[in-house]
């Protein structure tokens, strides 16, 4: 696991925002109907001076909040843990949110996911990546995409992260990015800075995928 690099040198406060900039990462844990998913965002902030608890804000605001505007009530989203890896010490903190889904509409079954894309400025297959949405309302699903509104729908809550996270927009002190465990095949730890590159395209497919089971035989 990625803190399994970190855990034993981690401290469990932030007490401040280096003003230098730091590179972490926020693990979102939700629930619905009694499974747990997690989305991870790897970011940077910039630089400047920023007060911890505005920093979280924002995370909570810009990344947190925009997920539930893209779920149905069913999904309660309990918080968020922050890690971060640059600069040393390392530092992990959970952070509460304790979101419902922002859509009064029942959820899509557990299995069936939207999948947001994004693409870097490297090479190969290095230069993509991928996250998946889950707990979207079952109104937006037709079959194995999304509907033209439920597309349009994710697409507007994705797109401010395409334009604020952005490196181009330096209005706002974050990036986000992704980070490369592999390279070569060889495992890297992600105490490596070079692993970083941020986000350079975003976009949302209308299409779905339904998780399987890891035999390949049925879903679970």
């Amino acid at each position: 696991m990625l803190l399994d690099d970190i855990q034993q040198d981690a401290l469990p406060v932030l007490d401040a925002v280096p003003p230098g900039g730091m590179i972490y990462y926020l693990q979102f844990l939700s629930l619905l109907r009694g499974r747990r998913h997690m989305n991870t965002f790897f970011c940077t902030f910039n630089g400047g001076e920023k007060e911890v608890i505005q920093f979280f804000r924002d995370q909570q605001l810009e990344i947190g909040l925009r997920l539930a505007q893209m779920q149905s009530w069913e999904v309660f989203q309990v918080g968020f843990t922050f890690v971060k890896l640059f600069p040393w010490p390392p530092v992990i903190m959970f952070i509460p949110t304790g979101y419902f889904g922002l859509q009064l509409e029942a959820a899509a079954p557990n299995k069936d996911t939207a999948i947001w894309s994004f693409e870097t400025v490297q090479s190969g297959y290095k230069r993509w990546g991928r996250k998946f949405l889950f707990g979207m309302p079952a109104s937006w699903i037709d079959g194995k995409r999304l509907t033209p509104d439920g597309w349009l729908h994710m697409a507007a809550g994705t797109s401010t992260w395409g334009q604020l996270w952005h490196t181009d927009y330096t209005e706002w002190p974050y990036t986000m990015g992704k980070m490369n465990r592999f390279h070569d095949g060889t495992k890297r730890s992600p105490l490596v800075p070079i692993n970083y590159w941020p986000l350079d395209r975003y976009y949302m497919r209308n299409y779905l995928v339904t998780h399987r089971h890891p035999n390949g035989r049925k879903p679970h």
